[in-house]
C-alpha cells in the first residue's frame, strides 16, 4: 500500500466518525470501520464505486447530493442532517459535513471527505431544552398576565361586593315607600297617584328589584372564576427550583386542568377523583407541571381525533384524572375516551421524535420528555393501557420521598 494512503487510512480509522473519502471523480477511495458498521456494507464492496450509485442502492438518497462533483461546482460548505431508523426501531439523526482536500499538491492526497457523526442525543437534549424554554416562556407570560389581571379583577370584585351590600338598603327603602304609597294612596290627590303609578310602570321597578340581585350574584361568580384562573396561572407558572421540594399534586392537577381548559373544554368533560389523603411528594414542581400539561393536552388531542372536525353538543369525550396513595408512592391515572393507541406502536410512544400526528402538529417530544422526567429525574414509572377506538390510560407512579 502506498505510504501516504496507509497514513491517511490509519488516521481515518482512529477518528470517532463515519469517514467516506471521494476522489475527484466522485469514486469512494476510503470507507472506514464506522462507515461499515453504520451502513452495513464492507469497505471491499464500495471502494472504487460511485457514491451516488451506492447510496441509491442502499436507500440513502439524501446523501447522494453530497459529492465531489457538487462541491467542485459550488465550492461551498455542504452539510446535511439525515433522519434514520436505528436497529432498535427508534429514530436517529446523523449529521454529514464535507471537508475539502482537493487543493492539496499531492494528487494521492486530494479528496473530499464526508464526515458523519450521530447527533441523536444532541437532538434529544435540544428538543428537551426547547420544550423547557417554551414552558418557561409560557410560565413567565402566564405569571405576567396573571399579575396584570389580578389588580383590575380585585377592584371589580370589591365594587361588585359594595353594590351587592348597598342594594339591600336601597331595596328596603323603595319597598317601604311603595308599600306606604299603596297603603295611603286613597288619601293622596289623584294626579299624584296617577304620576306615581306611571313612574313605577315606566321604570319597571319591580323587575329591576328582582333581577339586579341575580345579576350581581352572577357577576361575583364570574369574577370569582377569574380569580381562580389567575391563581392557577400564578401557581402553575411558579419558577423551577434547583432542588426538589414537597408538592401537593392534587393542587398541581387542579391548576393544570385550569390552565389547559381551552384545550379540552370544547371536546371533553373533565372529571377528577383526587385522594384527599394524598401525601405531598418530593419533586421538581415545574417539571411535574410540564408532564401534567402534556398529558392533558394529548388526551384532548386524542378525543378531537376520534370525534373529528365537527363536534356537536352531544358528542363529547371524557378526561378523568385519579390520584391514589400507595405504600411509599403515589399514583396518578389520566384516562381519556379518545382514539386509543394501536398495539403495534404502543411500545414506541415514549421514543424521542416518534409521533403519529401530522407534520407540524407534533414533535414527538411530549411523551419522551414526560418519560424522562418521571423515570430518570424522579425514579418513578409511567405506563400505558389502551384500546384502539375506546381510549387510553396513562399510569404514573412517583416515590413520595423522591
Amino acid at each position: 500500500m502506498h505510504k501516504v494512503q496507509y497514513r491517511i487510512e490509519t488516521y481515518f480509522e482512529k477518528l470517532p466518525f463515519i469517514i467516506i473519502a471521494l476522489n475527484e471523480k466522485n469514486k469512494v477511495v476510503h470507507w472506514n470501520a464506522m462507515a461499515e458498521n453504520f451502513f452495513g456494507v464492507s469497505k471491499d464492496e464500495v471502494l472504487g464505486q460511485s457514491l451516488a450509485n451506492l447510496m441509491s442502492k442502499m436507500g440513502w438518497k439524501e446523501i447522494m447530493g453530497i459529492s465531489a462533483n457538487d462541491y467542485l461546482q459550488d465550492r461551498c460548505n455542504l452539510q446535511k442532517e439525515i433522519r434514520y431508523n436505528r436497529p432498535d426501531g427508534s429514530t436517529g439523526f446523523m449529521d454529514f459535513k464535507v471537508i475539502d482536500f482537493l487543493d492539496l499538491p499531492d494528487p494521492d492526497e486530494r479528496m473530499v471527505l464526508l464526515v458523519g457523526s450521530d447527533i441523536t442525543e444532541f437532538k434529544i437534549m435540544q428538543g428537551q431544552l426547547a420544550q423547557a424554554q417554551k414552558l418557561e416562556a409560557i410560565g413567565q407570560l402566564a405569571a405576567g398576565i396573571a399579575h396584570e389581571i389580578n389588580t383590575p379583577a380585585q377592584y371589580v370584585s370589591d365594587n361588585l361586593h359594595f353594590l351587592q351590600d348597598s342594594f339591600a338598603p336601597i331595596k328596603n327603602t323603595i319597598d317601604f315607600l311603595v308599600d306606604n304609597f299603596m297603603a295611603h294612596k286613597d288619601k293622596l290627590p289623584q294626579d299624584l297617584i296617577d304620576k306615581m303609578n306611571q313612574v313605577l310602570e315606566e321604570n319597571d321597578v319591580e323587575f329591576f328589584l328582582e333581577e339586579i340581585p341575580k345579576a350581581l350574584e352572577q357577576s361575583l361568580e364570574g369574577i370569582s372564576r377569574i380569580a381562580k384562573i389567575v391563581l392557577s396561572m400564578k401557581q402553575f407558572a411558579h419558577p423551577g427550583t434547583e432542588d426538589k421540594v414537597y408538592v401537593d399534586l392534587n393542587k398541581a392537577i387542579e391548576n393544570a386542568c385550569e390552565v389547559t381548559r381551552n384545550a379540552w373544554k370544547y371536546v371533553a368533560d373533565m372529571e377528577t377523583d383526587l385522594d384527599p389523603d394524598l401525601p405531598q411528594v418530593l419533586c421538581f414542581p415545574a417539571e411535574i407541571n410540564q408532564v401534567l400539561l402534556n398529558m392533558i393536552v394529548n388526551a384532548a388531542d386524542a378525543i378531537k381525533e376520534k370525534l373529528g372536525e365537527s363536534v356537536s353538543g352531544q358528542e363529547r369525550g371524557l378526561i378523568k384524572i385519579t390520584t391514589r396513595a400507595l405504600k411509599n408512592r403515589i399514583q396518578i391515572q389520566i384516562t381519556d375516551t379518545g382514539c386509543g393507541i394501536p398495539e403495534e406502536i404502543r411500545d414506541r410512544i415514549f421514543e424521542p421524535f416518534f409521533t403519529t400526528k401530522e407534520v407540524g402538529k407534533g414533535t414527538g417530544q411530549g411523551l419522551a420528555i414526560a418519560h424522562s422526567i418521571i423515570v430518570d429525574k424522579h425514579n418513578g414509572s409511567i405506563n400505558v393501557q389502551s384500546e384502539p377506538g375506546q381510549g387510553t390510560t396513562f399510569i404514573i407512579e412517583l416515590p413520595v420521598k423522591g
